[in-house]
């Protein structure tokens, strides 16, 4: 009996530990080195996602997004979906949301 409740208790932290880590943001932060209409490489000042410690990155756009008014130069925060990351040369990662700061 006491093993099925220490079943459960593990279960039900390991869950609702899980569920607290997908809500926290991940962003980037940085100057766009290159951008087109689909892709940005981009130099990075800050990180707050899981692709390590990489000194640029690059950002595939969600649909929503337009990339087409950025341009080379500007310094951006975007927030990022790290859960599929593709680490061969550049780490590449999806854009969510992106904003220019000024």
């Amino acid at each position: 009996m006491k093993e099925i409740i220490l079943f459960v208790l593990v279960s039900v932290l390991s869950v609702t530990m899980g569920c607290a880590q997908e809500q926290e943001q991940s962003y980037l932060t940085g100057i766009i080195e290159e951008v087109d209409e689909d892709n940005i490489t981009m130099l990075i000042e800050k990180n707050k996602s899981r692709i390590g410690e990489p000194d640029k990155v690059w950002l595939t756009r969600e649909q929503s997004l337009d990339f087409g008014a950025l341009e080379k130069g500007q310094r951006i925060k975007a927030w990022v979906s790290d859960a599929l990351v593709r680490l061969t040369g550049i780490p590449q990662v999806t854009a969510i949301k992106i904003e220019v700061i000024p």
